[in-house]
């Protein structure tokens, strides 16, 4: 006998959810560890200039962007990943359910 899997939208906007929250604490993190890292380091270089200090912020500034945008990748690929699956069960199940019928 086909067995049923049965998902709801709720489940699914839940998942979705819950990976949208742990992509924005990462994210947070990361900004975090870099606003740490550029306090520790001007305090370390304060006879530089104003010029280099402009400088080390913008290099700094496109680090975290980096981060953030390989962070937002990588939830993307979660979810992508999780759809496909979600899509090709309910394909097999529809299939099982239908070779079931014809026996």
């Amino acid at each position: 006998m086909a067995s049923q899997v049965t998902v709801t939208t709720n489940e699914i906007l839940s998942f979705v959810l819950l990976s949208d929250e742990v992509n924005r604490r990462n994210c947070q993190q990361t900004r975090y560890i870099f606003y740490s890292e550029k306090t520790k380091l001007k305090e370390k270089q304060q006879h530089n200039t104003r010029k280099q200090t402009k400088t080390f912020d913008a290099a700094l500034h496109k680090t975290a962007s980096k981060k953030d945008e390989e962070n937002m990748n990588q939830h993307l690929n979660v979810v992508k990943d999780f759809m496909i699956t979600f899509l090709l069960n309910i394909f097999a199940l529809r299939l099982a359910n239908d070779n079931h019928r014809r026996m």
